[in-house]
């Protein structure tokens, strides 16, 4: 019986090569720590993460910081927030930085505030990812539609108080691209 959930997929993968592009192109390590390499005889396993909004694949060209979103504020719907929660429970589980993130939602739409950021990119991105899955995008081809519809970068998902919360999860690249690191 196939699930409807993304599988873990494992990639054969080469060791990796030094690299000469700058990062603010394309970063060279967007993989969370979660990210599981298996050494074997003749080569390496990786076990790739799919959170929803995070896809430790993806490696298509994005946006910069918050693109369209940069100074915008939205209000969190109910019917919204459904979509968000059902498409990330049923496709992907209960990952931590989600939760913490709904989180954020629920309590913005409880008390009638608006959101913006990561809260906002997080919102759409997830909203956007699952109409285009309800109407049979693969996973891959969505996330990649729903990072570039707003223009923003991968890093953008997930608020800066989420990703120093879970220092185990969230790798260098995301501390540096709120500043966090500095």
């Amino acid at each position: 019986m196939k699930s409807t959930k993304p599988p873990a997929k494992v990639t054969e993968t080469k060791a990796p090569s030094k690299s000469t592009q700058p990062v603010a192109s394309k970063p060279k390590d967007t993989a969370v720590p979660s990210k599981t390499t298996i050494p074997s005889a003749k080569s390496t396993q990786t076990i790739e993460r799919k959170t929803g909004a995070y896809n430790s694949s993806y490696n298509g060209s994005s946006g910069q910081g918050l693109g369209k979103l940069v100074g915008k504020e939205l209000n969190v719907s109910e019917k919204g927030l459904k979509i968000v929660k059902e498409h990330l429970s049923e496709n992907f589980g209960d990952y931590p930085e989600n939760l913490a993130m709904i989180k954020r939602l629920e309590n913005a739409l409880a008390n009638k505030q608006k959101i913006s950021g990561a809260d906002a990119s997080f919102y759409l991105h997830e909203v956007s990812e699952s109409t285009m899955m309800k109407k049979g995008v693969d996973y891959d081809t969505a996330h990649e539609m729903a990072i570039k519809k707003y223009n923003v970068s991968p890093f953008s998902v997930y608020h800066a108080d989420v990703i120093k919360s879970m220092p185990d999860i969230f790798n260098k690249n995301w501390r540096k691209f709120w500043g966090l690191d500095e």
